[in-house]
């Protein structure tokens, strides 16, 4: 995940829009806990909300649901 929201994604929001994204380094590199954040743009504001701590991993190759 990144370390913060991507502006160039951030541009892709129209008014109104919202993007739900991970936010933090993966567990265990710089923190155990990564953050999902829920970005809405306002006409020409920016909101980002810190939703909830959470863990993504990695896919694992070879592997089928």
């Amino acid at each position: 995940a990144p370390d913060r929201v991507p502006p160039e994604l951030v541009e892709q929001l129209d008014d109104g829009g919202r993007m739900i994204i991970p936010i933090g380094a993966q567990p265990g590199a710089r923190g155990p806990m990564q953050k999902l954040v829920r970005v809405t743009r306002h006409g020409s504001q920016i909101e980002q909300e810190e939703l909830l701590p959470v863990n993504f991993v990695p896919m694992v190759a070879g592997t089928e649901l």
